[in-house]
């Protein structure tokens, strides 16, 4: 049903249909169709799993917890996108972003800083407070840290 109702909305020209597939069969054929935007139970299980997994194998000596905010994974489970708080102990606060090493495969998609979106540039600082959306194909991402290359 969903995928027919999809199709429908497609022939009428809806600039952005998202399908709720059953199965992996389904995104195929949707894909196939122009359906581009899938979601299933499957997908939205594993990356609430995969983000609870993450918590306890990055937990801190002092019981701490991940800082993974929120965790979504797309392309078939080659690319997440996680997103972090920026608390006190990142060794980059302050730093504008051009001078900050960043691991292969991370991109620093947006800064959510005071409910306003940031879309960051080469003169963009990190500071504590803000949430950062991090895109990237490793996948033993678990902190803000783990994104940057430390000589």
């Amino acid at each position: 049903t969903n995928f027919i109702i999809s199709m429908f909305a497609k022939g009428r020209n809806v600039e952005k249909v998202i399908s709720k597939a059953g199965t992996q069969s389904f995104i195929k054929l949707s894909k196939n169709a122009g359906i581009n935007s899938n979601v299933t139970p499957h997908m939205l299980v594993s990356s609430k799993v995969l983000r609870y997994i993450r918590g306890l194998a990055n937990r801190g000596e002092d019981g701490s917890q991940s800082q993974i905010k929120a965790l979504y994974r797309m392309a078939d489970g080659k690319v997440e996108a996680l997103e972090f708080d920026v608390a006190n102990d990142f060794d980059d606060v302050g730093v504008p972003l051009r001078n900050i090493k960043l691991k292969k495969n991370v991109l620093i998609a947006a800064i959510i800083r005071e409910n306003n979106v940031i879309y960051p540039g080469g003169d963009t600082k990190l500071e504590v407070g803000d949430s950062v959306i991090v895109m990237t194909t490793n996948e033993h991402t678990c902190d803000l840290g783990d994104i940057t290359q430390r000589s």
